[in-house]
C-alpha cells in the first residue's frame, strides 16, 4: 500500500488553456478586455485598435475607421449598446455601424484616457492624464469635472464604490470622492502608496488597489500590503477582478495570482500563459478568465482538472472509478488501485492482496463490500487488504472484466469465458455461455432495465436475458451496428443504450435507431456508456466523449481539457461532477453554470445582402437562392462545433441541425415566412430562438414573363417544325450528296484505272514479246541438237551463239518489264494502302511519290515533274485519303495543260508544327470569279483549269478532317499554286468539316492582290 499526500495547491492551479495570438489574427499586444451585450469579446491593443472576437475570427478596427488613436486602455458599454473606447489621444463612441463624432469642451479633444467607467446613472466616467471627465447622454457632451483638493489630478484606475461615489486611482495614492468631498490617502503604514493602476470594490465591500509597489486591501478601516513575499507573483500590479466564486485574480508583471482568502496561487508560462507581463484580466459570461499581455491573450477555464500518476495515481490507463458510501474515490487502472479518502491517494496492488494489478472494474454493493474485477480474479475488501476469489474458488474465468449488482442483490461477474452469477444468500457462483444461449462468451457490460431484464453486452453480439428466455441481438440480423457491444445504459422510460464499433444503438419496446457520426458522434468506436442525473448519455469514444440529450450530440477533447480523447471509464455525481478516466490520466470535469449562449441572425443574401434585418426582410421569388447567416459566440465550445438547430416554418417540418453558420433555400415560394435558429453550446445549452420574419415576394414581372414565355413556346413549335423540314431537305441533300461523291471517285476511279491499265500495257507487251521470242529460241535449240550433229560440229556452228544472245537479250527485256509491273503494283498498293492501318504514322513523300508513279501516263513526255522535297517529320493521318488528295490536284494540274506541255512542281518543308506540302503548275491559271465558287459541289469548268467536278471539295474536307488548311494562289496566265499545311500533332478536331470556305487568293492581270 502506497500513500501520496494530496498537493492540492498544485492540482488546483491545473485547467484548460488556450491562446490567441497573431497566428490567429491577433493583431498586437492586448491592453483590456470587454464583452458586450452581444457575447463579442472587445480587446483594446497597443497600436492596433481594437479587436472584436466571437470565437471564430477577429477584426479590427482602428484609425481607418475612424478611431482617435490606436492604442485603446479602456472600453465600456452604455444601456444603449453603445461602446466606449479610450485612447491615448482621445475617446470614441462606436454604434455598432461606424464611430461617432463626440462633442467635447475646449482642453478634452486629445486626452489621454486611461479608464473609463459606467455608473449606476448612467453616465460614462473618464479618466484622464489631466483629470476627471463625464459624458451625460442629457447634455451630449464629454464636460470635466472638478476635483477640489485632489493633490494629483493624473487619474488611471475607477470603482464604483456601491453608495453614489467613486474611487479613484492617481498617480500618487488614492482618492474617495463622494458628494463632492475628496478624502486622499498617499501612503499605506508609513510607505508611499505608488501609482493605483487598479482599483476593485468587491462582494464583501472590501478595496483592493493594485499598485506599483504591491495589492494593498482595505477592509474597513484596515489597511494591509501584500507583496511578493507574501505569495503574489509580482509587486507591480496592472488589473483585479473578483470572479463568480469571490476570489480576487491578480494581474503583475510576473504572472497571474489568485487569492482564496487564505493564500496567493500563482500561475506562470509553465501553466498556460503565453507571456507573464499581464496587463489585464478578465471574466466572461460563461466564467472563463482572459489575461492580456504583449505576447497575445490567454484563455483560461477551471472546469477540467487532471490528476496523474505523477500526483500518486496508481497509474495512468484508467479504467474504473467509484465513490463509495464513506466518500472515498476508488480508481481502478491498468497499474493498480487507488482510494482518495480526501487528504491521500493510495495505491493497492499484488502486495495488498489484490489479484492481479490490472483492474477493470469497481463496484461496491448493497451490503457495502467493495468488490474488485482484475486480470487475474476478484478482489473483496477485507479491512485494508484484498481478498482473492479465483476460478478454484468457483469462478468460471479469472478475467473478470465488468461488474453489477442486480435488483435482487446478485453480484454478477463479466468475464473473458461467459457470464457469472453469485447468488446473494448462499455464495455459490453460477455460470452461462454461449451454449446456454448468451450471444458472445466475451462480456464487456452488464445491464438491467426497468422490467428486471438484464442485458449481456459482448464481442459477439448483445444479450437480453428475460427469465429463462434468451434474445439475441447482432449485426447479421439487422438489429446492431456492430457486432462489439463494449458500453451499456439504460435510461429513462426504460430505453436501453448500447456503444458498438459501429455507432450508438437505441432500443425501446422493441423498435430500435442507430446513431452515427453523421448524426454528430465524434467517433464510431463507443467504448463506455452513461446516464447522468439529466438524463444525457454520455458516450466515450476513440474520438473524445460525446454527450446525447436526444437531439443534439456535443463532445469533449482533449482541446477542452481532458488528459486524452480515448476514455475507458466514466462515473457521474449527484452534483454534477464527471470523473473521465482516460489512458492518459484522471479528469475531473465540475460543470459550468448553466449559460445559454447568444444567438442572432446576421444577412439573409437573395437578390443582394441584406443586413438591416430590423424589421424583416423583403426578397423577390426571382432571386432563386436565399441564404440566411447567423452565428453564436461562445468561448468554451470549439471554433465549428457550435450546433445550430433551424427551421423555416412552412418549408423545414422537423428543426434541422448544422455546424456551418448559413443554411440555403432554393426557389422559395411567394409568402411570408418565419425562420428560427437555436444555438447549442458543448455543454448542451440551448439559445433562446433568434427570429427572421422573411418574405418572399412576386416578381412585378410576373405577367410579362407569362405572355413570354407563350410566346416563346409558340415560337419554339414553329422554329421545330421548321427545323424538322429542314433536316428532311438536309436528309435529302446529304443522300444527293453522297450519289454525286461515289459518281465522281468512280470518274476519278475510271481515269485512274484508264492510265494505269495504259501503262501496264507496254511491259505487258514486252514480256508478250519475250514469252513469244523465248519460245521459238528453245524451238530452235532443239532442231539444232535434234540434226544429229556432234558438239564439236554445234560449236563450230553460228546459230547457237545467236539464239542464246537473242535469249539473252530477251530476258533482259522481261526483268525490265517486271520491274516496271512491280513499280506501278508498289505505287498502287501505296496509294491504296490496302494492307496498312486506316490511321497511322506515315511518310509524306512516300504518298506523293506513289501518286506521282500513278499519274505518269497521263502526264506522257509533256508534262514534267520537278520534285523540291525537304525533311519531314513522320504524320499522324489517314494516307488513304491524303493520296487522294494529292492524286485530285495531280490530275487538276495535268488537265490545266488542255494537250500542251507544262511543268508541275511540289514542294514539301517542315514549318514550326505544321507540314506544308505545295502543288505549283504553269497552266492557264483559274479567273477570279471562278475561284470564289471553287470549292462547292459540283463545280467544274471544261473550258477552264477544273474540271473534276466533287475534287476539290472534297480535297478541302479532307484536309479540314486532318485540321489543316487548304489555300489556292491563283493568276490567269501564270499558273495555279494549291498550298496544304497540316499539323504534325496529330488530329485535333474531328467530325464535319466548317461551313465557310477556304482561303482563296487571287490576282489579277497586274499581279496585284
Amino acid at each position: 500500500m502506497k500513500r501520496v499526500v494530496c498537493d492540492r495547491r498544485h492540482i488546483r492551479r491545473r485547467g484548460t488553456w488556450r491562446s490567441l495570438d497573431g497566428t490567429n489574427g491577433l493583431p498586437g499586444p492586448v491592453l483590456c478586455f470587454h464583452q458586450d451585450q452581444d457575447g463579442y469579446l472587445w480587446m483594446g491593443t497597443w497600436g492596433c485598435g481594437v479587436a472584436l472576437y466571437d470565437g471564430n475570427t477577429i477584426t479590427t478596427l482602428g484609425i481607418e475607421e475612424g478611431l482617435t488613436g490606436d492604442r485603446v486602455w479602456a472600453i465600456a458599454e452604455d444601456g444603449l449598446g453603445r461602446k466606449w473606447l479610450g485612447t491615448t489621444v482621445g475617446l470614441s463612441c462606436w454604434d455598432g455601424n461606424g464611430f461617432l463624432p463626440i462633442d467635447v469642451e475646449e482642453g478634452l479633444q486629445d486626452i489621454d484616457v486611461d479608464d473609463l467607467l459606467l455608473g449606476p446613472d448612467g453616465q460614462l466616467w473618464v479618466a484622464h492624464a489631466t483629470g476627471l471627465a463625464v459624458y451625460d447622454d442629457h447634455d451630449r457632451r464629454l464636460q470635466p469635472v472638478a476635483l477640489p483638493g485632489l493633490e494629483s489630478h493624473a487619474l488611471v484606475s475607477l470603482a464604483n464604490d456601491g453608495e453614489g461615489g467613486l474611487w479613484i486611482g492617481c498617480t500618487k495614492g488614492v482618492a474617495h470622492w463622494r458628494n463632492n468631498q475628496i478624502e486622499q490617502w498617499l501612503e499605506v503604514d508609513g510607505d508611499a502608496m505608488d501609482e493605483v493602476e487598479a482599483v476593485l470594490v468587491d462582494s464583501q465591500s472590501r478595496v483592493w488597489f493594485g499598485t506599483g509597489d504591491g495589492l494593498v486591501l482595505l477592509d474597513a478601516d484596515h489597511w494591509r500590503r501584500y507583496r511578493r513575499a507574501d505569495g503574489l507573483s509580482h509587486d507591480v500590479v496592472r488589473s483585479l477582478i473578483e470572479d463568480r466564486d469571490g476570489r480576487i485574480w491578480v494581474a503583475t508583471l510576473g504572472g497571474v495570482s489568485c487569492f482564496d482568502g487564505d493564500e496567493f496561487i500563482t500561475y506562470d508560462i509553465d501553466d498556460g500563459l503565453v507571456n507573464r507581463q499581464i496587463t489585464d484580466v478578465f471574466e466572461d459570461a460563461a466564467g472563463d478568465l482572459w489575461f492580456g499581455s504583449f505576447g497575445g491573450v490567454s484563455q483560461y477555464s477551471q472546469s477540467f482538472t487532471t490528476i496523474t500518476a505523477e500526483d500518486g495515481l496508481a497509474g495512468n490507463d484508467m479504467r474504473a472509478i467509484l465513490r463509495d458510501v464513506a466518500g472515498h474515490m476508488w480508481y481502478g487502472t491498468l497499474s493498480g488501485l487507488t482510494q482518495f479518502d480526501g487528504e491521500a491517494l493510495i495505491s493497492y496492488d499484488e502486495g495488498d492482496g489484490l489479484p492481479d494489478s490490472r483492474v477493470f472494474a469497481i463496484l461496491q454493493d448493497s451490503q457495502h463490500r467493495l468488490w474488485v474485477g482484475t486480470q487475474a480474479g476478484l478482489g473483496l475488501r477485507e479491512g485494508n487488504r484484498f481478498r482473492a476469489i479465483t476460478t478454484a474458488d468457483g469462478l468460471l474465468n479469472d478475467r473478470v472484466y465488468c461488474l453489477f449488482e442486480d435488483a435482487d442483490g446478485a453480484l454478477w461477474l463479466g468475464t473473458e469465458a461467459g457470464l457469472t452469477r453469485r447468488d446473494p444468500d448462499s455464495g455459490a457462483y453460477r455460470h452461462w455461455t454461449t451454449d446456454d444461449g448468451l450471444a458472445g462468451d466475451d462480456i464487456n457490460a452488464i445491464r438491467q432495465d426497468d422490467a428486471g431484464r438484464l442485458w449481456i453486452a459482448s464481442e459477439t453480439g448483445l444479450t437480453c436475458i428475460d427469465g429463462d428466455t434468451f434474445t439475441l441481438y447482432t449485426e447479421a440480423d439487422g438489429d446492431l451496428p456492430s457486432d462489439h457491444v463494449h458500453g451499456l445504459a439504460i435510461g429513462r422510460d426504460g430505453v436501453v443504450w448500447a456503444g458498438t464499433t459501429g455507432g450508438l444503438w437505441r432500443w425501446h419496446d422493441g423498435d430500435s435507431r442507430v446513431y452515427t457520426q453523421a448524426d454528430g458522434l465524434a467517433s464510431g468506436q463507443i467504448l463506455r456508456l452513461m446516464t447522468d442525473a439529466m438524463g444525457y448519455i454520455w458516450l466515450a469514444t476513440w474520438g473524445g466523449v460525446s454527450r446525447f440529450d436526444g437531439e443534439v450530440f456535443q463532445t469533449l477533447t482533449a482541446e477542452d481539457g481532458l488528459a486524452n480523447h480515448i476514455v475507458m471509464a466514466i462515473y457521474s455525481e449527484p452534483d454534477g461532477t464527471i470523473w473521465f478516466g482516460t489512458t492518459a490520466g484522471l479528469t475531473v470535469f465540475q460543470q459550468p453554470q448553466p449559460t445559454p449562449p447568444p444567438v442572432a441572425v446576421q444577412a439573409v443574401v437573395a437578390d443582394r445582402r441584406y443586413e438591416d434585418l430590423t424589421a424583416g426582410v423583403m426578397v423577390p421569388a426571382s432571386a432563386g437562392l436565399t441564404a440566411i447567416e447567423f452565428n453564436s459566440v461562445n468561448y468554451r465550445t470549439r471554433p465549428g462545433s457550435m450546433v445550430y438547430r433551424y427551421r423555416l416554418q412552412g418549408i423545414d417540418e422537423n428543426w434541422r441541425s448544422t455546424n456551418e453558420r448559413r443554411v440555403e433555400y432554393e426557389d422559395l415560394p411567394p409568402r411570408l415566412y418565419t425562420f428560427q435558429v437555436i444555438a447549442v453550446d458543448r455543454d448542451l445549452n440551448y439559445s433562446m430562438p433568434a427570429e427572421l420574419t422573411l418574405t418572399v415576394t412576386p416578381d412585378t414581372r410576373d405577367e410579362k414573363i407569362d405572355a413570354l414565355e407563350q410566346r416563346v413556346q409558340e415560337r419554339t413549335q414553329t422554329l421545330q417544325e421548321q427545323n424538322r423540314e429542314l433536316e428532311e431537305a438536309l436528309a435529302e441533300l446529304r443522300q444527293t450528296q453522297n450519289q454525286m461523291i461515289v459518281q465522281e471517285k468512280m470518274a476519278a476511279l475510271g481515269n485512274l484505272v484508264a492510265g494505269i491499265a495504259h501503262e501496264l500495257n507496254t511491259p505487258l507487251g514486252t514480256v508478250k514479246s519475250a514469252a513469244d521470242v523465248s519460245a521459238r529460241g528453245l524451238a530452235r535449240i532443239r532442231d539444232v541438237l535434234g540434226a544429229g550433229k556432234s558438239i564439236d560440229e554445234v560449236r563450230q556452228g553460228q546459230t547457237l551463239d545467236r539464239v542464246l544472245k537473242a535469249l539473252g537479250d530477251n530476258s533482259q527485256a522481261t526483268t525490265e518489264a517486271i520491274e516496271r509491273l512491280s513499280r506501278i503494283v508498289g505505287s498502287l498498293k501505296t496509294f491504296t494502302h490496302l494492307d496498312r492501318a486506316e490511321y497511322e504514322r506515315v511518310d509524306v513523300h512516300e504518298g506523293l511519290d506513289s501518286a506521282l508513279t500513278l499519274m505518269e501516263p497521263r502526264f506522257g513526255a509533256r508534262v514534267k515533274v520537278v520534285r523540291d522535297y525537304g525533311e519531314l517529320p513522320p504524320l499522324n493521318c489517314y494516307p488513304q485519303e491524303l493520296n487522294q488528295v494529292y492524286m485530285s490536284l495531280l490530275l487538276n494540274a495535268c488537265q490545266a495543260f488542255e494537250g500542251d506541255s507544262g511543268q508541275i512542281r511540289i514542294s514539301t518543308r517542315a514549318e514550326e508544327g505544321f507540314v506544308s506540302i505545295e502543288f505549283g503548275d504553269d497552266g492557264r491559271g483559274i479567273p477570279a470569279d471562278r475561284l470564289a465558287n471553287i470549292f462547292e459541289p459540283s463545280f467544274a469548268s471544261k473550258e477552264g483549269r477544273v474540271a473534276m467536278g466533287m475534287g476539290l471539295s472534297l480535297s478541302y474536307n479532307i484536309v479540314r478532317k486532318h485540321a489543316g488548311t487548304l489555300e489556292i494562289d491563283s493568276e490567269p496566265g501564270r499558273g495555279t499554286t494549291v498550298t496544304i499545311r497540316l499539323p504534325t500533332t496529330g488530329l485535333q478536331r474531328r467530325g464535319p468539316p466548317p461551313t465557310r470556305g477556304a482561303t482563296v487568293r487571287t490576282r489579277d492581270a497586274a499581279g496585284e492582290s
